[in-house]
């Protein structure tokens, strides 16, 4: 699949979960566990489980942790 509005290793940004308000920072990450293996969509700052979705979007990103880059505020 070509989508050129993806291109891998690129920050986008996205919401987790069902906080849809909390824009994060998005990089590609690999899943470990089992069920959910794989490449995947995750925030900068560790927000939301691992088995929550991310939705990206095209908004301004508004994540404390994700624009300072750390996960600990």
């Amino acid at each position: 699949m070509n989508d050129p509005t993806r291109i891998k290793g690129t920050l986008q940004a996205g919401t987790v979960g069902e906080d849809v308000l909390t824009v994060h920072r998005l990089t590609d990450a690999t899943r470990t566990a089992t069920a959910l293996a794989g490449p995947c969509r995750r925030p900068v700052c560790g927000a939301g489980r691992a088995d929550e979705g991310v939705t990206e979007w095209l908004r301004r990103i508004n994540c404390r942790a994700c624009l300072t880059g750390d996960p600990e505020m």
